[in-house]
């Protein structure tokens, strides 16, 4: 890259001619990545604390905590979910945990036999896992990760809900937090299913 930037010191007493610099060599030139400063001064319209200013401030500003490149999405806190799961299952205990821990008010019921419910939401046998969870009106059938429960509410597709079938060995409440090597599927009323997401 050839272009370069000249940005000049105006001397004490040098007269105001609005253009460019007098002197052949400028105190800052910008040519490429390069940055050289220089000894002279010469004439010109844009100091060299402007300059600085323009070049750092819009970095500092995007690198603040407030920024929007380094913020998280504030999602809301309390979303109610309730969670149907046997009062044996320790990885339904583990899930119900995990997603308190990501914004979500639990509210969980010990039943020995689930498929009722299961019958009630449309979860076929192909789709069944260890528990069964139900928020505003969608069925979530296992070790389904909380983005994909925020992603579903925020969509709203036109489906009954989503379903980890199995019990996914790398999978939220089992023996990962970061979901690995399984797919959550979206199911509708006739029980077709398609990839929600993939991991």
């Amino acid at each position: 890259m050839q272009n370069s930037v000249q940005v000049c010191h105006r001397e004490r007493g040098a007269a105001d001619s609005g253009t460019g610099c007098t002197s052949a060599t400028p105190i800052l030139d910008l040519r490429g990545e390069q940055l050289r400063l220089k000894g002279t001064h010469c004439h010109g319209a844009l100091s060299l604390n402007r300059l600085l200013l323009t070049l750092v401030l819009p970095v500092v500003l995007a690198c603040s905590p407030g920024s929007a490149l380094t913020e998280e999405p504030q999602r809301p806190q309390g979303q109610p979910i309730t969670v149907y799961k046997s009062p044996y299952c320790g990885c339904c205990a583990g899930w119900a945990d995990y997603l308190e821990a990501r914004g979500f008010q639990v509210s969980v019921h010990d039943r020995a036999d689930l498929s009722d419910i299961k019958a009630k939401y449309g979860i076929g046998p192909k789709l069944h896992s260890c528990h069964t969870a139900v928020v505003e009106g969608y069925a979530i059938e296992g070790h389904v990760p909380a983005d994909d429960i925020w992603r579903l509410l925020k969509e709203r597709p036109k489906i009954k809900g989503l379903a980890a079938p199995g019990m996914p060995a790398m999978s939220p409440g089992m023996n990962s937090i970061e979901p690995k090597g399984y797919d959550v599927l979206s199911f509708d009323e006739d029980g077709t299913t398609e990839v929600f997401s993939h991991y």
